[in-house]
């Protein structure tokens, strides 16, 4: 009996400890910075404001607000596009993360929302994510898209 309560005992302990550190540094979507951090912040800067003319921010984008299943897309197929934000004309190539599983897609995208769109609650989770991907173009199509407006240029 005394085994098994100490047993319960750290089960409990190796619960709450977390969600209590986590709580404590009021941080929401920690994986999702650690993983911007590693992935996305080499060009999208830490701070979301990109490189002026060469990469885009991601601060404030009514274009996202608008289309949030663009994010998840653009980060695990790539973007390979031109488009236009405010007067600025981005000809993107983006590498995507194929590696990356739909949660950790789901954690960057709501750190993204939340940091940089300023939205209060994270709108992605794993299904939905999953769901937002299947809908996306996949990497091959993307590549015969870009080869395709290379040829008729």
């Amino acid at each position: 009996m005394k085994v098994m309560i100490n047993h319960l005992g750290r089960i409990v302990l190796s619960i709450i400890l977390p969600l209590a550190l986590l709580m404590s540094c009021g941080e929401r979507y920690p994986q999702g910075k650690a993983l911007y951090e590693a992935q996305c912040a080499w060009c999208h800067m830490s701070d979301g404001t990109g490189l002026e003319g060469i990469y885009p921010s991601l601060v404030d984008r009514e274009d996202l607000r608008k289309q949030l299943w663009r994010i998840p897309c653009a980060i695990r197929y790539g973007v390979y596009d031109s488009f236009r934000i405010g007067g600025d004309t981005f000809s993107v190539v983006m590498m995507g993360f194929p590696d990356l599983t739909d949660a950790e897609v789901s954690n960057i995208s709501n750190y993204i929302a939340m940091s940089f769109l300023q939205l209060q609650e994270g709108p992605y989770n794993e299904r939905i994510v999953a769901d937002m991907l299947k809908r996306c173009r996949s990497r091959e199509d993307t590549f015969r898209l870009l080869k395709s407006k290379l040829q008729s240029q």
